[in-house]
């Protein structure tokens, strides 16, 4: 039987194109771990090292980010001052493998990552989602491991979200400052308002320090709205020495907003403006009448003016 040699080239190719062609798939559909890498640098501050990342190609290579973090000294395995060398941070969300030298207190150089596959799994199993490798670096800086996740679960708290856990990690919510609010009586807060507590500075010296002020008690909001306005107990000596023994929270708070203190009061005194009350001394703040504006007036020849026409020539934009 003869064989027409062209149709057997042209069959050939056909299949060799269609292997080709399977195989692309079969590779398109493959995922090829890719490590976050990048450059870093660093300055060395006493016991502490100030290390900036910055990444221009991660998964998405369209992906560019920089972080900056200060680190214990011991954070770092084989950390060693003027050398060429390679040092790490190893934790349980993954390694982070930095190259290059330190030449003094400053150094530079490359940085790969390696997740850590057993806390993905680990937190996959727990629901959580989005674990990409990006996450996971976040999660290894902020020291995220199984026994914090553990020990919120321990708290209640275990619907969580991949993005919840990063944010309690950069603002320092840890199991200890959750233990520690809880041991004021807020046993039901949610992790959220914890945040929120922590990024105001909000623990349990700030409430102790409202309570022996006499001021017990209070509620998460308005612990909340007295620490974000700096209400603390100093200040509220510091009122109290003004004379105001008896002003509510509601009163000192706006004290603090509106930035009455001791050297204002002493410089309206000073102008013969005493024994003014909680409200008239708010109104002055507000609308800008100061000692330094009382003289800018009396300079244009407007003495002894009463406090209320001061007030409105304030108002009405009078400045000479």
């Amino acid at each position: 039987m003869m064989i027409d040699k062209n149709c057997f080239r042209r069959s050939s190719y056909r299949i060799i194109l269609s292997m080709g062609i399977c195989l692309g798939f079969i590779i398109r559909g493959m995922t090829v771990p890719k490590n976050i890498e990048g450059r870093w640098s660093a300055r060395i501050l006493r016991d502490r090292v100030k290390i900036r990342l910055s990444c221009r190609e991660t998964e998405d290579r369209f992906d560019e980010w920089d972080w900056t973090q200060h680190f214990p000294k011991d954070a770092f395995t084989d950390l060693e001052v003027g050398e060429d060398g390679r040092f790490r941070i190893i934790r349980e969300a993954g390694t982070l493998d930095f190259n290059g030298p330190f030449i003094g207190k400053r150094g530079k150089g490359h940085f790969m990552f390696y997740p850590g596959e057993a806390l993905r799994s680990f937190l996959r199993n727990r629901g959580l989602e989005k674990l990409t490798d990006k996450r996971m670096l976040k999660l290894c800086l902020m020291e995220v491991d199984r026994v914090y996740v553990q020990g919120l679960s321990d708290f209640g708290y275990n619907d969580i979200s991949t993005s919840r856990l990063i944010k309690l990690g950069i603002h320092g919510v840890s199991l200890d400052y959750i233990r520690e609010i809880r041991s004021m009586g807020f046993e039901e807060m949610s992790l959220a308002r914890l945040t929120k507590f922590r990024i105001h500075g909000l623990d349990k010296a700030f409430v102790d320090g409202l309570e022996h002020m006499g001021y017990t008690d209070l509620t998460e909001s308005e612990l909340l709205e007295l620490s974000i306005h700096g209400v603390t107990d100093e200040y509220i000596r510091e009122v109290r020495s003004m004379g105001f023994e008896d002003l509510s929270l509601s009163q000192i708070r706006k004290f603090k907003i509106h930035g009455v203190s001791k050297k204002f009061i002493q410089g309206m005194e000073a102008l013969g403006y005493k024994d003014l009350s909680a409200s008239e001394l708010v109104k002055c703040r507000i609308h800008g009448v100061t000692p330094k504006y009382i003289k800018k007036i009396r300079v244009e020849g407007y003495e002894d003016l009463p406090l209320s026409q001061l007030i409105k020539f304030r108002i009405q934009g009078i400045e000479k």
